[in-house]
């Protein structure tokens, strides 16, 4: 292709066309582009303006609704050249700026060299679309989905700063999102999020992306504003452009494939649907029921039906086919309608009014709508499993559950959120500055995607220097884990040192609980046997008192004194009450020693020895009163036997009654340590299981959590999940209202509350799970965790980052690859361009020759030409003039006949003229003959004959005056006198048929100028034809030759790439097999 500013110097030079022949400046190459900048926007299929349409060759040659615009080999008689002309009258473009001169000496060039197609001068045939038919289906196809295999990594355009992201599409079945770029649709693995391919666009700039339902195709909408509209079809697994259809003047901006990927729907700005067949790329159907731009398209998943919507809110579905029917007008939103999309039976459709409304198609009803975005809401997308994702001007993406129940929002974006969508659980979403985040279902921020990405070079450079830094960290991370694993040793060094000291602590600790609770079981037992002890020794006792008894009565005498007797026993009894106030006193004091210091059992018990040590005291004091009275009373004659004996039985009483005490002691104590023995036994035991744990753990280095803890965590964990369902049941209950709404408020007061609880019950839980996890690790522990930690993280960069590096490595090689095939595909079309060539070298020759031949057959007919031409121009001039001359004759009519009228209103003028002053005559004579009367005496006949004279003029007086007052009534309201309707009908018909006879004369006599001009035009062109014939067959020879021999260089060049790039080929293969990898540059 020669450059436009060559083909004007050329042009400027005056260089022969035949060079501009052989630069074979086509419609293809060279004038499209030119008439798509500047001529389409009128002249395209929807509005064709004068019946031209520039969009293609064919109807470039066609012409317009006044004929041929196109003279090939014939630039400055061709009427497309002559209007595009800076003086074109008219001048063409109407509007804006005229053809630049590389343009117009294009333009000229290629009428010139007899307005060829294509370079091969032969006409172009349109490829069938290699689209095959799906099956339709509403499950997930069997096998795995569908995911890019080796495709060119290389963004085809790097710009300077991102742009909005308006075109964005996730595969239904597989782990792949599609974002348009500048010329371009980059292809992301959305669990990777690693770049898997990048389509090219040359079109111009993606507006809609696509999906088929079976997720094997990727459709793309857009082009250039005012300029060009496609839709372009991928096949996903190979990269494959496998088809386009449309060819509008204006952007595509909504589009969609359906199920059976037999058609495509298209719509933009000229507010048309248009219906394409996928496989041969023809128009099949049109809508034109919309009044605005077309801002949305979708096939339903069954394939049934087709949604359109427009600029102006209106929703139309249609039964889908080769030639839509109407089916159901869906009214709901006033203004603008930002996107549609379908599930089974289900349409959602998005506006700027802020709702997301569901629709019943088959019913034509809506189900639900809500406010989902404030400001507007701007996309909204199914996913399979009917979830529902839509962002809008709040700068927010959401998901909701199929009743429009929000499931997640994420983060806001720095402008608004122009495009989302759901893949699997990962929410991938955009805004108007280019920014596109990933999130999680729930809603953690995952990464970011691009569509203006860095190159291959770049990414491996990044990869390489991240590679280099990490492994240049690696031997000081190493070094810390070799210090860190040092300090540890010496710390549990220290700590097994430690360890075994109170190891041997705790054995020794768990042999005294061992026998305290040994002791403990064992304790009443022994109770028991001692009690048993005394009750024997009481028994015994009782039998020693009784022969001392009896021994003392035999002894005794009767005189006895009895005063000694008495103090006796009173001593005796004081000494009974003393006895048992002590023993009390002592049970008492027992039961405070063994209360709580502080507890309210001693408290108790001290208030009881308190009340009772008066009475103590008083038994005391009675006590000493007895024995000293005793001692007071006379000793009778021969009592020392008796006092003897009576000594003997009182010591026998008081040994038996100090058993009966111990036993009564014994008994208690039996009753006491079976009271306390459980409890003992169980603290024994847990001391017991308490050393055990000790032992255990310093023996393993590990402690078993104790039960409590993990009794609290489970009742903890249960609250924590009481809690979340209350808080979720209050969020439903909180969601009946509009958000800012007093009753919002309300009903959101209760939920942050819960909210709080919830809070505290999670920190409180994750506590109780640190405290079961056991023992907190060393600061050594610690600081090794750390330094491992940072170098497992340097060896997974260094790992990842070889990964990465090999990666690009690979796009780099298949990108040589990718590159190689285009350059045979290059160098194919060369090839094959010089094979054309060669075979037609001599076809401008043969069009040149056959120029001459027309040329003068225009010339040998140019004469009987002009002379018909001239004939018929004389015929119309007669016609001309006898329709001049039927004019004439038709006014002279009309005029006579209005003289004839002026005429007679002049007579009755002059009429009423004569008879006024016929009137004013007989007025006259009457006063005269009346004064001739007045002369003669009444009565005589002088006066009788002058009467009856003035009586005759009184009369004719009377005549005149009426004959006065008629002719003025007739000239005050003269007769109308029209002009006769075959008169005027008559100067009409002439005067139509005069201006048609002379509107023929103009065309006519411009008509045998043109023959006169095309029979000069012939000789000068037969002569310039004639003249160039010698040197274009020449140079047909020289250009013959040239291509013969550039073509047997270039079959070289084309075996040379072919080698090339199959050895290529071959080393990536090889070192995909080498290193295992499959064929997907997506895997590490």
């Amino acid at each position: 292709m020669m450059h436009k500013s060559a083909l004007t110097t050329a042009a400027f030079f005056g260089l022969s066309l035949a060079a501009f022949a052989q630069t074979k400046v086509t419609y293809a190459d060279q004038i499209s582009p030119i008439f798509r900048n500047a001529c389409t926007n009128c002249h395209n299929p929807d509005k064709k303006k004068a019946g031209l349409d520039l969009t293609t060759y064919q109807a470039t040659i066609a012409g317009s609704e006044n004929g041929p615009v196109i003279k090939p080999g014939n630039a400055d008689g061709s009427l497309i050249y002559k209007v595009c002309k800076p003086d074109g009258d008219p001048k063409m473009p109407p509007k804006g700026d005229a053809l630049s001169e590389g343009d117009m000496a294009l333009l000229k060039a290629w009428i010139a060299g007899f307005a060829l197609e294509n370079a091969n001068s032969k006409p172009a045939t349109v490829s069938a679309n290699k689209v095959d038919v799906a099956v339709v289906s509403l499950a997930k196809p069997d096998g795995p989905p569908p995911m890019p295999g080796d495709l060119p990594m290389e963004p085809f355009v790097k710009s300077r700063a991102n742009n909005a992201i308006i075109a964005m599409a996730a595969s239904p079945w597989a782990p792949l999102v599609a974002i348009g770029g500048q010329r371009q649709v980059l292809l992301y693995n959305t669990e990777t999020l690693d770049r898997v391919g990048v389509l090219a666009f040359p079109e111009g700039f993606p507006n809609t992306l696509r999906f088929s339902r079976n997720a094997k195709l990727l459709i793309a909408g857009g082009g250039l504003g005012g300029k060009l509209g496609k839709v372009v079809m991928w096949d996903v697994a190979t990269g494959e452009r496998i088809g386009t259809v449309g060819n509008e003047a204006d952007s595509v901006l909504a589009a969609d494939i359906s199920p059976d990927q037999q058609f495509v729907a298209l719509g933009g700005p000229n507010k048309q649907v248009k219906i394409f067949n996928t496989k041969d790329g023809k128009q099949t159907g049109l809508i034109k029921k919309h009044t605005e731009w077309i801002t949305a398209i979708a096939y339903s998943p069954d394939g049934r039906y087709l949604a359109t919507a427009d600029r102006n809110g209106g929703v139309e579905v249609w039964e889908s086919g080769a030639e839509p029917k109407p089916f159901n007008t869906l009214a709901g939103h006033k203004v603008a309608c930002t996107a549609l999309a379908f599930m089974p039976g289900v349409l959602a459709s998005a506006s700027e009014d802020g709702k997301i409304a569901l629709w019943n198609v088959k019913e034509g009803t809506e189900i639900r709508s809500w406010a989902a975005h404030a400001g507007g809401a701007l996309w909204v997308d199914f996913t399979p499993d009917g979830r529902i994702v839509s962002c809008g001007r709040d700068k927010i993406a959401k998901v909701w559950d199929a009743t429009g129940k929000q499931i997640i929002a994420t983060e806001a974006f720095a402008d608004l959120a122009l495009r989302c969508t759901l893949s699997s659980d990962r929410i991938i979403a955009s805004d108007w500055t280019g920014d596109i985040r990933v999130y999680s279902i729930e809603g953690k921020k995952l990464g970011t995607l691009s569509a203006n990405p860095a190159g291959i070079a770049e990414q491996l450079v990044q990869f390489e220097k991240t590679l280099t830094d990490a492994q240049a960290a690696l031997p000081n991370l190493q070094k810390a884990v070799t210090d860190a694993e040092a300090r540890v040793k010496t710390e549990r060094e220290a700590a097994e040192a430690k360890r075994k000291a109170d190891l041997a602590a705790a054995e020794q600790r768990k042999a005294t609980a061992a026998k305290a609770l040994a002791d403990a079981k064992a304790g009443p037992a022994n109770a028991e046997k001692a009690a048993e002890t005394v009750k024997a020794q009481i028994e015994k006792s009782q039998i020693a008192l009784g022969a001392a008894r009896k021994s003392a009565g035999e002894i005794e005498t009767a005189a006895a004194s009895r005063q000694r007797e008495n103090a006796e026993v009173a001593a005796k009894q004081a000494q009974a009450n003393f006895d048992r106030a002590k023993a009390e006193l002592t049970r008492l004091t027992e039961l405070r020693a063994k209360a709580a210091a502080g507890s309210p059992e001693f408290a108790k018990a001290e208030q009881q020895v308190k009340e009772f040590q008066p009475n103590f005291a008083q038994a005391e004091k009675a006590l000493a009163d007895a024995k000293r009275a005793v001692e007071a009373a006379p000793v009778p004659p021969g009592r020392d036997k008796v006092d003897a004996a009576k000594a003997a039985v009182a010591a026998a009483e008081k040994s038996l009654e100090d058993l009966r005490q111990q036993n009564q002691k014994a008994l208690a104590e039996v009753g006491r340590i079976k009271g306390v023995t459980p409890k003992a036994i169980a603290d024994a035991e847990k001391s017991v299981q308490a050393v055990d744990a000790e032992i255990a753990k310093l023996q393993t280095g590990k402690i078993a959590p104790a039960p409590e803890s993990a009794e609290k965590v489970a009742t903890l964990q249960k609250s924590f999940a009481a809690l979340t369902a209350q808080i979720e049941q209050l969020r439903a209950n909180r969601n009946k209202f509009k958000e800012g709404s007093p009753d919002y408020a309300r009903a959101n007061e209760p939920v942050q509350a819960r909210k709080i609880e919830l809070a505290k019950v999670e920190t409180d839980l994750n506590a109780a799970k640190a405290a079961i996890a056991g023992p907190q690790p060393t600061e050594g522990e610690k600081a090794l965790a750390a330094a491992k930690a940072a170098l497992d993280a340097a060896n997974a960069q260094v790992t990842a980052s070889q990964g990465g590096v090999a990666r690009w490595k690979r796009a780099q090689i298949y990108q040589t690859v990718f590159n190689a095939k285009q350059t045979v595909a290059e160098k194919q079309a060369k090839h094959d361009d010089l094979i054309a060539t060669a075979k037609d070298a001599f076809r401008q020759v043969e069009l040149a020759k056959q120029g001459i031949v027309n040329a003068e057959k225009t010339v040998a007919d140019g004469p009987k030409n002009v002379a018909d031409k001239e004939a018929a121009l004389a015929k119309l001039k007669h016609e001309a003039e006898a329709a001049a001359a039927a004019v004439v004759a038709a006014e002279k009519a009309v005029a006579d006949h209005k003289t004839a009228a002026e005429a007679a209103l002049k007579a009755i003028a002059a009429e009423a003229d004569a008879g006024a002053k016929k009137f004013a005559e007989a007025e006259a004579q009457s006063a005269r003959l009346k004064e001739e009367r007045a002369k003669f005496k009444e009565g005589t006949p002088e006066y009788g004959k002058a009467n009856e004279a003035y009586q005759a003029a009184k009369a004719e007086i009377e005549k005149a005056r009426i004959a006065s007052d008629a002719a003025k009534a007739k000239a005050a309201k003269p007769p109308e006198n029209p002009v006769p309707t075959d008169l005027a009908e008559a100067v009409k018909k002439a005067e139509l048929d005069a201006k048609i006879a002379s509107k023929k004369l103009a065309p006519a006599e411009k008509s045998v100028a043109a023959a006169k001009k095309e029979t000069e035009d012939a000789k000068k062109q037969a002569r310039e034809l004639k003249g160039r014939i010698a040197q274009m067959e020449k140079d047909a020879v020289k250009t013959k030759a040239a291509a013969e021999k550039a073509t047997i260089a270039a079959a070289k060049d084309l075996d040379d790439a072919k080698a090339a790039a199959e050895k290529l080929r071959a080393q990536y293969e090889a070192g995909k097999k080498a290193a295992g990898t499959p064929s997907k540059l997506s895997q590490n």
